[in-house]
């Protein structure tokens, strides 16, 4: 199932935020530098990625806890199978 989890349209926002920020700091008259450094862009992007970093690893752990527990289910399933037959 591919559907939202608790938190993930937080982590969209922390995502679409940073990605529209960073393309605003492109026409930004006075930019934060620090050496030939933007730092918004920097902070801007950093977040970005961090964030759909989470937001890939909160799916592939649910993802996988969800294949174990239909494993648990089948198993269980199968030895009450076998009890009641023999």
């Amino acid at each position: 199932q591919d559907r939202l989890i608790n938190g993930d349209l937080f982590l969209i926002y922390l995502i679409a935020y940073p990605v529209g920020r960073f393309l605003l700091e492109f026409l930004r008259l006075d930019p934060a530098q620090l050496g030939r450094i933007n730092i918004n862009q920097t902070l801007m992007l950093l977040v970005a990625l961090v964030s759909t970093g989470v937001l890939i690893w909160r799916h592939r752990k649910r993802e996988k806890m969800l294949q174990n527990q239909s494993r648990s289910k089948i198993r269980s399933r199968l030895i009450t199978i076998y009890y009641d037959r023999h």
